[in-house]
């Protein structure tokens, strides 16, 4: 890693390691980059006084992805153990800042899946609405669902109506769905 990089970011770097990893390594294990591995990593970041900026290969959803012994392991993940060492079982590297290419180790927290989806539901990051991938109504249609149902109508003509289940529309009129708007 150039050490230039790191003294312009602010940053003092003290990585846990640079040893290589074992061939006869344990599947889930997680290892440290080598040296060489370990510059060219760091020579894809672009740091800043806030996130560090992954500017290589990233996947579709925005996350840093580093080609390594024919994998693909997330940036921030390699990042924080480079830093702080590994992570073992269950844990996940969760980005506090909701930026997917940072990769500044204190810009992340160690937690379970279900810490992560916490986080980001407290931060109302989930999909909601026509964001959601599983959307079949429009923010209109909700609306005149729970309209269609003040003014009297049944839940399965409106259910019909709108191409969903009747177990839909009376979760949209008791708001356990859609209830952002």
């Amino acid at each position: 890693m150039d050490d230039s990089l790191l003294r312009s970011s602010g940053r003092i770097f003290v990585p846990f390691s640079s040893e290589p990893h074992s061939s006869d390594s344990q599947p889930g294990e997680r290892f440290m980059l080598t040296q060489k591995e370990s510059d060219r990593f760091w020579s894809n970041v672009q740091f800043t006084d806030g996130c560090w900026i992954w500017t290589g290969n990233r996947d579709r959803c925005g996350y840093g992805v580093f080609y390594r012994h024919g994998k693909r392991p997330k940036t921030h993940r390699l990042a924080f153990e480079e830093f702080y060492g590994p992570v073992t079982g269950e844990l996940r590297v969760c980005h506090s800042c909701d930026n997917p290419p940072c990769v500044n180790p204190e810009h992340f927290f160690i937690g379970t899946q279900a810490d992560n989806i916490g986080d980001m539901c407290s931060k109302e990051r989930q999909p909601r609405g026509i964001t959601h991938g599983m959307a079949k109504l429009t923010e209109h249609e909700v609306l005149t669902i729970r309209e269609m149902h003040r003014n009297g109508q049944r839940t399965t003509p409106i259910a019909v109506q709108f191409g969903v289940c009747n177990e839909h529309v009376r979760n949209i009129i008791l708001r356990k769905l859609w209830r952002h708007i």
